[in-house]
Parts: C-alpha cells; structure tokens; sequence
C-alpha cells in the first residue's frame, strides 16, 4: 500500500494545483483536518519534491516539483525545418513531397473523482452528452487510460453498466473495479475544446467528427507516455 505521501505525490501530479483541502478530501474525506495534508506539503516543498504557488483564484495550489502546469495541454510538434532546406516539391509521378507540421492544443479540465454506489458500480462525475476526449488516472499508480467519444455522458453509462458485447467497456469497469478494492482515487478529466494548427492558421477542433477525436487522442497517449504516465490503453 503506497504510503500517505507517496499517495499525495501522484495525486499532485495527477492534477496539479490542488490545495490541501481538496488533496484532504480526496485522500482522508471531506471531514478529515487538513493539517496533515499541510504539514506534508511544506515539508515537500523545504525537500524541493513539489512546489507551492498562488492560484488564480487567490488559493494556494500544490505542483510537481519540476513545473506549474496550466490546465492547457500542449503537444507541440518538431520544430519546422528552414524551407530551403526541406522545400516542397513535385516528384515524377506528379505527387508532392515534403513535411507536414501540425500542432495540437487540447484544454482539460477536471470533472472530478469516480465514486461507488452500495452495490459497488462507479459513478461518475456530471459529464455533458457532447462530444469530447476524457482521461481515467488512476492516482496510485499512476496509470492512465484515454478515449475519445461522441457523447461523454454515454461513455461514462457504458463504464458503469457494459455491454456484453462492449469488451473496452467490460476492461474498464474491471479495472474501476479493482480501483474501488484497493481505496484508490480515480481522477476524470475531459476536454470538450481543442485547437490544431495547420499551415501556420489556428483553427477550432471539430470533435464532432471522429478522424479529429482520434487525431487528439493519439496526441494525448503520447504526451502522457513521455510525461511517465503508464498507458492502458493497450491493455484494453
């Protein structure tokens, strides 16, 4: 069983920015003392193992020790060749040949944590029947699963009561299940907005179309896959 602060470590890196208070309620309930969660906190901070800083809201929020992450993602691609170096051209045949740039920004935000009823089914968050992206992180350790779906209210139905013949829905209410045996928080995340830069132009993801839903998945899996985070997507 991983230890209080080890717990408290992936839950900041999980969703940075949290405060004591809400680092408290999700690791000891909402009616335990934050005094804890404060006191281990600092002592991080005095150790250079997380970070404290002012949120904007006023309040003071916990970080991972080597950044302040902002609620946008950014999976940026390689830096753009000189055009004399690498130039567009037409091959024999009449095709072109040459580089395609594109950059992904994908806003998260945190909808919350997955929650038991008395028959031990999870319930999730409010989430809105829209399209969008959405992440399972499984604090504790530090796994993380991503999809992409046309209605997230829906997605989050088919987890609480699969299918037999949903086998990624049967996996991941599997795995919520053995979360739930284990205590371990399971963070929600969506993003319903995202932005792709092509040609230099910034233009609005279109989630409602599947090529651009999968587009920004796959961006997502390999931005957590560098950031440390262990994929489960292909275990599903």
């Amino acid at each position: 069983m991983p230890t209080f602060v080890q717990q408290l470590l992936d839950l900041v890196a999980a969703s940075p920015g949290f405060t004591d208070r809400e680092l408290t309620d999700r690791l000891k309930g909402r009616d335990a003392p934050q005094q804890h969660a404060n006191h281990v906190c600092r002592r991080l901070e005095k150790a250079n193992r997380l970070r404290r800083d002012r949120r904007p809201d006023g309040l003071i929020g916990n970080y991972p020790a080597e950044t302040i992450n902002s609620p946008k993602k950014t999976v940026r691609a390689p830096p753009s060749l000189p055009q004399k170096t690498r130039p567009s051209t037409t091959n024999r045949s009449g095709g072109f040949s040459g580089t395609t740039r594109i950059s992904v920004n994908i806003e998260w935000s945190s909808a919350g944590e997955v929650r038991w009823d008395d028959n031990g089914k999870p319930i999730f968050p409010s989430l809105q029947a829209a399209p969008g992206l959405y992440r399972l992180r499984f604090a504790a350790t530090r796994e993380v699963y991503i999809g992409e779906t046309v209605n997230l209210k829906r997605r989050a139905g088919n987890y609480r009561n699969p299918g037999s013949t949903q086998q990624t829905s049967t996996w991941v209410n599997e795995r919520l299940n053995v979360a739930r045996e284990a205590n371990e928080v399971v963070l929600v995340e969506t993003s319903d907005h995202a932005f792709v830069v092509v040609r230099g132009a910034t233009i609005a993801a279109d989630l409602t179309t599947k090529p651009v839903r999968l587009l920004l998945e796959n961006a997502a899996l390999l931005d957590e896959s560098q950031s440390g985070w262990r994929i489960l997507n292909r275990q599903a």
